[in-house]
């Protein structure tokens, strides 16, 4: 059995609140109009460019494969895309998640609390660091399917794995999950224990 340490304490996510009322590009308004939620695509910083053309082709492939709709972000410019994808420039996760179906990423802390958060199910390809404990993480809580690693991605893999996110027990999960962390107030919780020890000591 663990032993509780009274020194160590773990609070809820520290969400940055937008104040601003985001306007999407009128292209991506339309797109999300004019048919099913779409999956989101993006790998973050990590993704190499040098891969673009090969990884866009994969992307587009699978897409077809699994018959959904994708919006690719991160990968700039994007020519002669099918009518079911749309590529775009970074945007306010905290806007446009909770618009899509499904978030196809790489794991990293951010993009994952933010999929999370919207109670969307999560595709974790990791490339490398904390990447990988966050895919583990995400199918051991039944919100996504088995990660991906980079190396190994194929467009069947990643095609199979966005049909299985979509399935009746992930996307119930998922958003039981975004309920749950909605009910939390990280930043809150940790200033009452700084102000806790301040109390003790001051």
């Amino acid at each position: 059995m663990p032993v509780r340490n009274e020194n160590i304490h773990q609070s809820g996510y520290w969400f940055v609140e937008e104040h601003i009322e985001y306007a999407p590009p009128r292209e991506l308004d339309e797109f999300l109009a004019k048919g099913d939620k779409p999956v989101y695509i993006d790998f973050g910083s990590v993704f190499n460019t040098n891969q673009k053309d090969k990884t866009v082709k994969l992307i587009i492939e699978a897409i077809h494969k699994c018959g959904k709709r994708a919006i690719i972000s991160g990968m700039g410019s994007i020519e002669n895309l099918p009518e079911a994808v749309i590529a775009i420039d970074s945007i306010p996760h905290s806007w446009l998640f909770p618009r899509v179906s499904a978030v196809c990423h790489h794991g990293g802390a951010g993009t994952t609390a933010a999929a999370f958060k919207a109670g969307v199910p999560s595709v974790i390809i990791p490339f490398s660091n904390d990447q990988f404990a966050w895919a583990h993480r995400s199918y051991d809580l039944g919100v996504g399917p088995k990660p991906i690693y980079r190396k190994d991605l194929t467009a069947d893999k990643l095609a199979v794995a966005i049909k299985f996110a979509h399935s009746n027990n992930i996307v119930k999960n998922s958003k039981t999950l975004g309920q749950n962390i909605a009910t939390e107030n990280g930043a809150s919780d940790c200033s009452q224990v700084v102000v806790s020890c301040l109390e003790m000591y001051f």
